[in-house]
C-alpha cells in the first residue's frame, strides 16, 4: 500500500481556461485537506500553474508544449517517474484521462479523473469520445459534476464507478 500523502493533480489546460479551470483554481486557493498533499501539474503559461505557485503548492510542469493526445501522452510518460511514489493521480478534464492512465507506475496507486462535460460532447472528436471512455475503464473512480453526466456516462457504456459532486455544492433537497 502506498502511504505517501502526495496527490498529483493534473489539468493539460494551456492560458487562462474555461470553467473547469476556474473551478480548481478555486480549490487550490481554499485547499484545507491536511490528509492530502497536492502536486499540480500544469503547462508552465497556464493560469492554473501560476495559481498554484501563488498559493504555495508543489507544482511540477506538465511538458507537452500542445494539448493533443499525441503530445500529452509523451508528456505524462516523461512525468511518470516524478509521481511514481505518489499515492495517487487525478485527471481535471476529459482531455486527462489517458495521461492518468499512462503516468501509473503500480498497482497501488489509485487513479481517478473528474468529468465535467457530457462524455459525448461534439467538441470532442470522435477519436478523443473513445479515447475518453476507453480511457475511464481503466481508472478506479470517475467524478462527474452531475447525475446527468453520470447517467451519459452509464448510458454510453462507461465501466466505471462514478460519483458525483454536483459541481462542487451540496444537492439540494427541494
Amino acid at each position: 500500500m502506498n502511504h505517501s500523502r502526495k496527490i498529483a493533480l493534473l489539468s493539460v489546460t494551456e492560458g487562462r481556461g474555461h470553467g473547469a479551470e476556474v473551478v480548481l483554481m478555486e480549490m487550490l486557493r481554499g485547499w484545507n485537506v491536511p490528509e492530502w498533499e497536492p502536486v499540480i501539474i500544469a503547462p508552465a503559461g497556464s493560469e492554473v500553474y501560476a495559481v498554484a505557485e501563488e498559493c504555495g503548492l508543489e507544482t511540477l510542469v506538465f511538458p507537452s508544449g500542445r494539448d493533443a493526445i499525441v503530445p500529452n501522452l509523451r508528456a505524462a510518460w516523461q512525468l511518470r517517474r516524478q509521481v511514481s511514489g505518489m499515492a495517487g493521480i487525478h485527471g481535471w478534464t476529459a482531455r486527462t484521462l489517458e495521461c492518468v492512465v499512462a503516468m501509473r507506475s503500480s498497482a497501488q496507486q489509485r487513479i481517478w479523473a473528474t468529468l465535467h462535460d457530457h462524455p459525448r460532447a461534439e467538441f470532442h472528436g470522435s477519436l478523443r469520445r473513445w479515447v475518453i471512455k476507453n480511457a475511464a475503464s481503466r481508472l478506479q473512480a470517475l467524478v462527474t459534476v452531475s447525475q446527468a453526466v453520470a447517467g451519459e456516462c452509464q448510458s454510453a457504456g462507461f465501466k466505471v464507478p462514478t460519483h458525483v459532486i454536483h459541481n462542487g455544492l451540496n444537492q439540494p433537497d427541494w
